[in-house]
């Protein structure tokens, strides 16, 4: 038997000491939580139930058991009884309305989100997803009147979090400009930027409704979106938007480099959350991994898989002009979008890179010669860029092949994927 915690020893004495007491039960519950063991919870939290069948938490506990299991069915009459027992129970509202919409009940969906915001107009997450809810249906006008909604009484508060506020302005500019309705998109930037000046990310996605390219506040625009979205950005990218960019770009670098052993040495700018990784790890044998991100939060994602030997925080040009060692491979995937002008990279990478190493990369493709700054806040580079930049660096190009990075709204986004290398 395996030796219990402090903490669970003495959860179970009280639990053992007081068996009628459903508060010492939710305890010992909430360690076994804790310890990974939602078997035994769900058992403590069948008790709890037992002895206090009015207390709509352990009914909302219990439900939140069976959602982690996957368990939708057996989850929905957890979370009714908890509102049962307290109407306005909110959260487990959320969770109904999240599993009507999983159902296709887009109805009972709808009523409930509506309950939710008319008892608690506040409650951010509740209505971001409504919001996202509404546009997979094909109300997008309705999303965005639910996104005003929320930020004209997020005005009339006293005191409303700013990244709150943002989060919401930013979904609803977001659906705006999917719709083409840029002015309209351009006014919510303007709004968070009055409630907080130093928003760097709205400054640079107003810049780019405007059409002003500029690259004063693309840093703090990619690090701002990636800590906030590093838990679920993975699953966006593969699931939601079919992202293919590290799958193609390693594809093609093993028809250039076919052999386990030829770019021991790699360098991942913007590593994110170690996708590169995963695809140059299944192809070749790397014995120096480094992985630099601008974002922590993405940096910790990609330490989960354990294929780098070296993770920096830092911009890319800059962690780059710091290093003397020298790579096989540097590689960007998605990354100069956020970044630009990326003549500084080239540079540095001329000077990291070994002779014969590669310098590989994606990017959208810009309608006219040089850089443009698109309404999505991403920059996008034309051919003729690239190929002055490899001019200019001594890099000679191997190949320029176009192709789809990801999609969004059912269309493909259309990129090139580019390898460069060093003699």
């Amino acid at each position: 038997m395996s030796t219990l915690t402090d903490e669970e020893a003495a959860c179970r004495a009280a639990a053992t000491a007081a068996p009628d007491s459903a508060a010492a039960h939710a305890a010992l519950a909430r360690e076994l939580e804790r310890l990974g063991r939602d078997d035994e919870a769900e058992h403590c939290y069948r008790t709890c139930i037992r002895l206090s069948p009015e207390d709509a938490a352990y009914h909302y506990a219990l439900g939140d058991i069976y959602l982690r299991r996957g368990s939708l069915a057996a989850a929905a009459p957890s979370f009714q009884a908890a509102v049962d027992a307290d109407p306005h129970h909110v959260a487990a509202m959320h969770k109904l309305a999240f599993l009507a919409d999983a159902r296709k009940d887009a109805a009972r969906a709808n009523a409930l989100f509506t309950k939710i915001l008319t008892l608690q107009p506040g409650f951010l997450q509740a209505r971001m997803d409504y919001m996202q809810m509404l546009v997979t249906h094909g109300r997008a006008p309705d999303a965005i009147a639910v996104g005003h909604a929320g930020a004209q009484w997020m005005d009339a508060q006293d005191a409303v979090p700013d990244d709150d506020y943002r989060k919401l302005l930013g979904l609803t500019a977001t659906l705006l400009k999917l719709r083409g309705e840029t002015q309209a998109a351009a006014a919510c930037y303007r709004r968070v930027i009055a409630r907080a000046p130093g928003d760097a990310a709205a400054r640079h996605l107003l810049a780019a409704l405007e059409g002003t390219l500029t690259y004063e506040h693309a840093r703090d625009h990619a690090r701002q979106e990636f800590d906030n979205y590093a838990a679920t950005f993975e699953h966006r990218l593969l699931k939601d938007l079919g992202y293919r960019a590290p799958h193609i770009l390693a594809e093609r670098l093993w028809r250039l480099r076919p052999n386990p052993d030829a770019l021991p040495r790699v360098l991942d700018l913007g590593c994110g959350t170690g996708l590169v990784a995963a695809e140059l790890s299944a192809r070749y044998r790397l014995t120096c991994n480094v992985g630099i991100d601008l974002s922590r939060a993405m940096l910790a994602e990609a330490a989960k898989r354990g294929l780098y030997h070296e993770l920096i925080n830092g911009d890319a040009a800059e962690v780059m002009a710091s290093r003397s060692d020298a790579f096989d491979l540097i590689v960007a995937a998605d990354v100069f979008i956020y970044i630009g002008d990326v003549s500084a990279i080239f540079a540095q990478a001329a000077r990291l890179l070994t002779p014969g190493g590669i310098l590989a990369f994606s990017v959208e493709t810009a309608a006219h010669d040089g850089i443009e700054l698109s309404t999505s806040g991403r920059y996008r580079h034309s051919a003729s860029y690239i190929y002055e930049l490899a001019y200019t660096s001594n890099l000679d190009l191997l190949r320029l092949d176009p192709g789809a990075i990801r999609s969004e709204m059912g269309q493909d986004v259309s990129g090139l994927y580019a390898y460069l290398t060093k003699n």
